[in-house]
């Protein structure tokens, strides 16, 4: 999900200007970069992981992240405990599945 898609579909849940999307999507992706380690964080072929300055920039965070990095936005501006565990929660999720992923492909490229 691009940057753009992502504010269209924060916009629908929780209103909010361009500026306070960016500002919160870029403390849900420091908030991942603190969890997780960079290798389950980045997209193929992207070597850094960055908070956009506008729309039409991309963060090179995985794909599967982008419900959590939605949440995390949500959960920013919403202020709600509940809403920042979902964001917790949803992370967590995403992280476990990528590093069984990444498991399974080590094991079976050495067997």
């Amino acid at each position: 999900m691009t940057t753009k898609q992502m504010f269209l579909v924060a916009c629908e849940l929780c209103p909010m200007e361009q500026d306070e999307f960016l500002l919160h999507l870029g403390g849900a992706i420091r908030t991942l970069l603190s969890r997780y380690p960079t290798s389950l964080l980045c997209r193929a072929g992207d070597a850094e992981i960055k908070s956009p300055r506008s729309l039409d920039e991309e963060c090179g965070i995985h794909e599967l992240y982008s419900g959590a990095l939605l949440s995390g936005v949500i959960a920013a501006k919403s202020g709600s405990e509940a809403d920042r565990r979902l964001f917790l929660e949803e992370a967590d999720a995403t992280y476990r599945n990528l590093w069984r992923l990444a498991a399974r492909g080590k094991r079976h490229a050495r067997g």
